[in-house]
């Protein structure tokens, strides 16, 4: 197994990764401006993230 990704407990997993310390640096601030955690942060941006993607894939004319 993925030594990123670990299992917490039945409904989450905890996933790991290396991100720039600038870009981290922006999301704690946007984060602390905003009285969220960066755990809140994540979780939303990549539920938007999907269904962005979802909502294009539909837009697509099928053959």
């Amino acid at each position: 197994m993925d030594d990123r990704i670990a299992t917490t407990n039945g409904d989450t997993q905890s996933i790991r990764f290396d991100i720039p310390e600038s870009l981290l640096s922006r999301v704690h601030s946007y984060c602390n401006k905003r009285n969220i955690t960066i755990e809140e942060f994540i979780r939303d941006a990549l539920s938007e993230k999907l269904e962005m993607a979802h909502k294009e894939r539909r837009r697509k004319q099928r053959v």
